[in-house]
């Protein structure tokens, strides 16, 4: 059953990456365009603030998720915005297409809406060609299948919006890069960052179990980023990622 998913979303994704390669293609003007720059990858972890983020208003920022209902308390726009959730359409579609991010990031899963999609294609979005991740994926032998040095040609999943990002970050160039708001201790019925879905949502939230295979995601990303000698820093206050160094945000801001 699981193979039969796999073969068959595979196929979908090849057809669909294939009929797409040229507006794929354009994702290469963003390579290497910030060689050996830094920047801040800020996740939707409960320990994030408003504070946090306003010290970064002079960084190239990269935030994902519910970290864009922070914009009316801030005083900039991220450098980069981005999802892989269908779902995060559902709950902060609006502020999405209404934020004025110049660059917002997006995958085509099963779960956005045909509307969704035209919406921000629309919008001048840019697609990432990231496979679709059925159920199959709990049988895969390796989870993440690997980790892409060309965002035009594939985009690999690793469990979270942030592995998928990172992929997108390191095609830029960037080779110092530093994670907040990444607490990988979220728990069912605990909401993350300006979090506005329902008691109801919240309570199913990421299963206790994600902890763990987040950790494995980032363990993936420590490998390539030592293999090709990318700084990653973890800036987050607290938590329980103790892949990276950690650094302290006063200190580097």
């Amino acid at each position: 059953m699981a193979f039969a998913e796999y073969t068959a979303d595979a196929a979908k994704f090849y057809v669909h990456r294939g009929v797409n390669s040229k507006r794929f293609y354009e994702l290469s003007k963003f390579k290497n365009i910030y060689k050996n720059e830094r920047c801040f990858l800020i996740g939707s972890g409960p320990s994030l603030t408003c504070e946090d983020l306003e010290k970064l208003k002079d960084e190239k920022t990269f935030m994902v998720n519910s970290v864009v209902l922070a914009l009316n308390e801030i005083s900039y726009m991220p450098t980069f915005y981005g999802f892989i959730d269908g779902a995060c359409m559902r709950i902060y579609g609006e502020k999405i297409i209404n934020s004025g991010i110049k660059n917002i990031f997006f995958a085509k899963r099963t779960d956005l809406s045909k509307a969704d999609y035209r919406r921000l294609r629309e919008m001048g979005a840019y697609e990432i060609p990231q496979m679709n991740t059925g159920k199959w994926i709990y049988y895969a032998p390796k989870i993440p299948r690997g980790f892409s040095e060309d965002i035009t040609k594939d985009v690999y999943w690793g469990y979270m919006v942030v592995y998928s990002m990172m992929q997108v970050i390191v095609y830029m160039g960037f080779k110092e890069i530093y994670m907040l708001g990444m607490d990988c201790n979220y728990k069912p019925g605990e909401a993350s960052f300006k979090d506005c879905r329902s008691e109801e949502q919240i309570k199913q939230g990421i299963p206790e179990n994600y902890t763990a295979k987040y950790i494995i995601a980032h363990e993936e990303i420590k490998r390539f980023a030592d293999k090709h000698n990318i700084k990653v820093y973890n800036a987050t206050r607290g938590g329980m990622l103790e892949v990276y160094p950690r650094v302290n945000l006063d200190d580097i801001v």
